[in-house]
């Protein structure tokens, strides 16, 4: 039995809210002005702050900058990724040779 506040899948503890929005308007649309204006507005009585910190962790807004620069990577690092691109071309040939094998067994069974 479920109470008021809770469902029955939970997967995160966390609220999730995508933050990336854009409008893409065509050159000189009248609609640019009055969307810039509102959006002024909106940042003039506060409303993009508070929208900010209630929904935005500040965790994610600050980026830390690396000290050390790039790292260099070995091959145990890359092994993943090698291997995923193996199976990848294993499977291609696979295909290509079942692809190659059917077209000609059809091909001899049209001429005979």
């Amino acid at each position: 039995m479920r109470s008021n506040n809770t469902s029955f899948l939970k997967v995160l503890n966390e609220k999730l809210l995508t933050v990336y929005s854009s409008w893409v308007y065509p050159k000189d649309s009248f609609l640019v002005e009055s969307f810039n204006e509102k959006l002024e507005a909106f940042r003039g009585n506060g409303l993009m702050e508070f929208l900010k910190l209630e929904y935005v962790d500040p965790k994610y807004l600050a980026v830390k900058e690396t000290k050390n620069g790039p790292k260099k990577l070995n091959l145990e690092e890359l092994r993943g990724g090698f291997g995923l691109w193996m199976i990848g071309n294993i499977i291609t040939v696979l295909l290509f040779l079942l692809e190659v094998s059917y077209f000609s067994l059809r091909f001899s069974l049209m001429n005979n």
